[in-house]
């Protein structure tokens, strides 16, 4: 193979879903003897699937979205039908500022699955995520996109009350809003429930913006 060959083949494995790329016969037949290895390896189908979720978030934990998308890639040709591997290549086309595609993905995810409240969290964070980019870079209004994250992570919150990521996500939507009440409440859930997701940075101009 050709090194423009690969270097090509290697960019088609780090589109999601490899959208829009027309895979020769070889590349078809390399897809197979993957899925057919993978398989044999961890012993099933759903093994395998876990490996390449499991590989994709390490890559996302250590900043590597090229391979994480290489990684969750893998796991769609082993199972389409599987929300994860579109929650995965959403957080990774979040990462890289590609919200339009990152909402496709987190969309067929929740076609997929609706009852992850993690999944959920991390969905309205890509919505809350575009709006504050698309505020900042082509002064859109971001209010339609705020309450569209807020209906997600109300989702979130009414499958698993108690959990500390939804409310805190929640309470920067609050706190853009202007909702100082509302936005203090969700903070002191979180913070109950173990403060995970509550930036120190957003804490200290909470702080400054609604002292309570």
């Amino acid at each position: 193979m050709s090194t423009s060959a690969l270097s090509a083949e290697i960019l088609a494995n780090e589109i999601p879903l490899y959208d829009g790329v027309k895979k020769s016969a070889t590349q078809i037949e390399a897809d197979q003897k993957f899925i057919d290895t993978a398989i044999k390896v961890a012993g099933n189908r759903k093994s395998a699937v876990d490996q390449m979720v499991a590989a994709g978030w390490d890559a996302i934990n250590k900043n590597d979205t090229a391979l994480a998308i290489r990684r969750f890639n893998q796991g769609f040709l082993l199972e389409p039908k599987d929300y994860r591997i579109y929650w995965g290549l959403g957080i990774a086309s979040s990462i890289k500022n590609d919200y339009e595609r990152s909402q496709a993905l987190f969309v067929k995810g929740y076609t997929l699955n609706q009852q992850d409240e993690r999944f959920l969290s991390d969905y309205g964070f890509s919505i809350q995520q575009q709006a504050l980019f698309l505020a900042q870079t082509k002064k859109i209004d971001p209010r339609a996109k705020f309450l569209e994250a807020k209906k997600i992570y109300q989702k979130a919150i009414e499958l698993k009350p108690g959990q500390a990521l939804p409310h805190a996500r929640l309470a920067v939507i609050l706190f853009y809003q202007g909702d100082c009440v509302s936005c203090l409440k969700e903070v002191a859930i979180a913070k109950t429930a173990g403060g995970e997701g509550l930036d120190p940075r957003f804490l200290k101009d909470l702080k400054n913006t609604c002292p309570g």
